[in-house]
């Protein structure tokens, strides 16, 4: 008789043979890079991102306790999706540095999701197993850092690649049913991250282009009537806009907090950053992906020509997204607001389906002609070139950041010029020959090697961003990380509290310590409802008002209102009428319980109060 190990191995033997391996696989990857993410998001200390992860936290926590979607008392203004969902977590935690810990597995876990829909969307060109490749490099991409920052990154990720499969489906046979999948879709993207409303032009975009590729469909296009969903989503938005209008309104008060973004641009600028972000797209895929590219695509467009509707679809979905994310992300770098760097952390998205297109070209045995290939090598030198170098690829870790494409090259350029004495330029370029000229001579049976190098850089670019983050992360503010020394001030005050936070900002006693004393504190704490300032504010995180001290001791607002609260957290120096209650973080920071009115003990003024809090 069998002993139950054996019993065991021949069940996982017969699986791995069956049919259904490829699918084992793809729930091993999804997996594997939740459990990977959820171990290292474990590595954080705190938020390292503001100050855009105190508007999640506040706002999630400010829903969690029945107060609605708010922060610092103000409207919250961005996508409801994601705070929500860590609302749900912030109902079932003990506390807040608890809730933060679960609210970055969530991130983890949205990430390793993305293998599913990035799985399905390949299977539309590519055998089980070159899919499972797909799915595993989609969640494997050097993005996935973005877990480790209570940000919209990792469930926008997974919303907007799900929509890219809707709408490749309903591009391919664009029935009611799949047309009414896309606008699901991509409302459920929006209501992640505003700007995923561009998926939508997307549709109707590959919609045309699939049109003008595949020729045989114009004959045999379908009837009118099929597209009542689209129609009436198109209609719903006009008449959206109408209202708003009509109601005296503009238009770009529908983007909500990101009103701000919809006005004139620089169209030489922004088609300038179109450019460069298809570089920083060429960096992203390991520099011989985007090599790669050009004949990969070529040969997508021959197969979509030939009358396949999948792959006409595919291009066609491929083509308009690429197209779309690169106009919103140029726009926005070419804005006041875009800081003059690359975004791809807009753009990410979009790298599973370029992962599809280079995978079915060397699945398909990387055809190509040496005359093309030849041409299209030289043309990917001169275009990387070109570009403007010392402005996009530096180790800055806020470029890095939000241009995750940069980082393997930006951390090499020193160790190039220190270990050899070649500019990180002139190694790139090197490289980028190289890339090309491996397009041209590389056999077909080692045409996967092509496939390898982007997942190695997927790893190194990864590695770097994690570390940095991680490092970045640790800001010294507490002296320890048990719940209780980082909840310090909700561990202090009775259940539905609210406590003021007082920020006081001075050049002269002002460090890295300090102002994160106050960041760390307001995140880590979800009694903390206001937070106002004196002297000068900490310019992050959400919209904040100023005081003013009186000759009396009051803390009073622009309008002369007295700050009416009964517990308040300030700088150590800064005596407050009261009873002292807890001290928290190294900077240190006080909490006091006040009889209801704030009233300083010892400072009748602005410059007072400056002072006591410098000691």
């Amino acid at each position: 008789m069998a002993s139950p190990l054996r019993r065991c191995l021949s069940r996982i033997l017969l699986l791995v043979s069956a049919r259904q391996a490829p699918v084992v696989a793809l729930a091993c990857v999804v997996l594997a890079a939740a459990l990977l993410f959820a171990g290292l998001v474990r590595l954080f200390k705190g938020p390292h991102v503001f100050g855009d992860e105190l508007f999640y936290s506040d706002a999630a926590t400010s829903l969690a306790q029945g107060h609605g979607l708010h922060v610092r008392g103000e409207s919250y203004g961005f996508g409801p999706l994601y705070p929500a969902l860590l609302a749900l977590v912030r109902l079932v935690a003990t506390d807040q540095p608890s809730a933060y810990s679960w609210w970055l597995t969530v991130n983890a876990i949205a990430v390793a999701l993305t293998a599913v829909p990035a799985y399905f969307i390949a299977r539309r060109l590519l055998a089980p197993w070159w899919s499972v490749c797909v799915a595993a490099l989609a969640a494997g991409v050097p993005s996935a850092f973005y877990a480790g920052a209570v940000m919209t990154d990792c469930l926008g990720y997974l919303a907007a690649v799900t929509a890219v499969l809707a709408i490749v489906l309903a591009v391919e046979r664009p029935t009611a049913t799949r047309q009414v999948a896309v606008l699901a879709a991509v409302v459920v993207a929006t209501s992640v991250r505003t700007q995923f409303a561009v998926l939508y032009a997307s549709f109707l975009f590959a919609v045309g282009v699939r049109w003008l590729v595949d020729g045989r469909l114009r004959p045999r296009r379908p009837p009118m009537r099929q597209w009542w969903p689209t129609f009436a989503a198109i209609a719903g938005f006009g008449l959206l806009v109408a209202g708003t209008l009509a109601a005296g309104r503009s238009a770009a008060s529908l983007l909500g907090g990101y009103s701000d973004l919809a006005r004139g641009y620089p169209i030489v600028a922004s088609v300038r950053w179109a450019v460069e972000h298809v570089f920083d797209l060429a960096l992203y895929l390991g520099l011989l992906g985007g090599a790669a590219a050009p004949l990969a695509w070529a040969s997508l467009y021959k197969a979509a020509r030939s009358g396949s509707a999948r792959h006409a679809a595919f291009l066609a979905t491929t083509v308009s997204a690429t197209v779309t994310g690169l106009a919103v992300v140029a726009t926005f770098s070419a804005s006041p607001y875009g800081l003059a760097r690359l975004h791809d952390r807009y753009l990410f998205y979009v790298i599973p389906l370029w992962l599809v297109v280079l995978c079915t070209w060397v699945a398909g045995g990387a055809p190509r002609s040496r005359r093309f290939a030849v041409l299209s090598g030289i043309a990917f030198v001169l275009f990387v070139l070109v570009m403007p170098y010392g402005s996009l690829i530096v180790p800055d870790g806020a470029r890095m950041f939000d241009g995750t494409g940069t980082a393997v090259w930006a951390n090499l350029q020193d160790w190039f010029a220190t270990t050899y004495g070649v500019s990180g330029r002139w190694a790139l370029a090197g490289a980028a020959v190289l890339a090309a000229v491996w397009t041209v001579v590389v056999p077909r049976r080692f045409a996967w090697t092509m496939v390898a190098v982007v997942a190695v850089s997927f790893g190194a670019g990864g590695a770097i961003m994690w570390k940095r983050s991680i490092d970045d992360s640790n800001k010294g503010v507490f002296r320890g990380e048990r719940a209780a020394i980082k909840g310090w001030v909700d561990a202090a005050v009775p259940g539905g509290a609210e406590v003021t936070l007082l920020t006081v900002g001075a050049a002269r006693c002002s460090s890295s310590l300090w102002r994160h004393s106050f960041l760390f504190t307001e995140f880590f704490n979800g009694r903390i409802e206001e937070v106002p300032y004196v002297g000068e504010p900490l310019d992050v995180g959400p919209p904040t008002h100023q005081l003013r001290v009186t000759p009396g001791g009051e803390l009073v607002g622009i309008d002369a209102t007295p700050l009416a609260s009964t517990y308040i957290v300030a700088p150590h120096g800064v005596a407050i009428v009261g009873r002292q209650l807890a001290t928290g973080t190294r900077a240190p920071l006080v909490l006091w319980q006040t009889p209801g009115t704030v009233r300083l003990a010892r400072a009748r003024s602005d410059a007072d109060l400056l002072r006591e809090a410098c000691r």
